[in-house]
């Protein structure tokens, strides 16, 4: 229970409280891959203690703000502990056991990997509340590191990887424009103003007079004609 409560970095005090004793003890070794709750006791220590549950909180909230480190999203990466009961010991008060950690959704949010490691727990029981008056976790820590290096120097490829991507892209561009060639117009060879010239009034009288001369040419005629049909007449009555 202990593991899976730091393994989602529980935030209910109370849930801790009910399994560890008021003076209980955590022992693990020196984590500077990431932040600990105690850093400058720790400067020339191989390993760690804290005590009560107020720092067990604290060093399960470090250890999961260096999980969420490894990704880019924004959903929570959480550490399973896998226990094999084949490899669990009890004697009396205190247990032994093996364990495997790995983490979940890191790859989700974007690691190339999961992080990996093994480790081994000794615990020490109250025999009057079976509640947790210490436990001593350890585990190699160089192995943790070479794994978030290879996480991390991935990361930073796929982001130079992209960039680069990104200027190619840029520069195909750039050569499918300058290959459009599209002409350029000077801005002062084009008019502000478009005058509109109306006709003038020597065209627009010369108009009327061509069309009144065409009109009194035709109308002699209609009268010549019509004298002609008179005189027929006249002399056909005289006959």
């Amino acid at each position: 229970e202990f593991l899976k409560l730091r393994g989602r970095n529980e935030a209910n005090p109370a849930r801790w409280a009910a399994i560890l004793e008021d003076n209980f003890t955590l022992t693990l070794p020196v984590t500077d891959f990431r932040d600990m709750v105690h850093v400058g006791e720790t400067k020339f220590a191989h390993e760690q203690v804290l005590t009560g549950v107020t720092e067990i909180m604290n060093d399960s909230n470090l250890c999961s703000a260096f999980l969420q480190g490894l990704g880019k999203g924004h959903n929570e990466i959480t550490m399973v502990y896998n226990c094999d009961r084949k490899n669990f010991f009890m004697d009396n008060c205190t247990a032994m056991l093996e364990f495997t950690a790995t983490t979940h959704g890191a790859v989700q949010q974007g690691a190339v990997a999961e992080l990996t490691m093994k480790g081994n727990v000794r615990a020490k029981f109250s025999p009057a509340s079976n509640k947790l008056i210490s436990v001593v976790m350890t585990f190699d820590t160089g192995v943790i590191m070479s794994q978030v290096n290879y996480i991390m120097k991935a990361a930073e490829h796929d982001v130079d990887a992209a960039a680069a991507a990104a200027q190619v892209a840029a520069s195909e561009a750039d050569a499918i424009l300058d290959s459009l060639q599209m002409p350029h117009i000077e801005p002062s060879s084009i008019p502000n103003k478009i005058n509109v010239v109306p006709p003038s009034s020597g065209s627009i009288t010369g108009s009327s007079v061509g069309e009144k001369e065409d009109f009194d040419e035709d109308k002699d005629g209609e009268d010549s004609n019509h004298e002609g049909a008179t005189v027929r007449r006249v002399l056909r009555r005289k006959d």
